[in-house]
């Protein structure tokens, strides 16, 4: 049982790095990408008024 125990359980604390691992990638992605559109918004907002100054 002890045996057992010993080669399971790096297995199982492998497979729960991975998933940790994948939850914080994931994790950031979604604030990378909602950092990403708030960027683009203040982009789009600074070529429009651009724009209007050059009119």
């Amino acid at each position: 049982m002890l045996v057992q125990l010993i080669v399971f359980l790096p297995a199982l604390l492998f497979y729960a790095f991975v998933i940790y691992a994948i939850v914080k990638v994931l994790r950031f992605m979604k604030e990378k990408i909602q950092l990403d559109r708030e960027r683009n918004q203040k982009l789009a907002q600074l070529l429009e008024s651009r724009r209007h100054e050059q009119n």
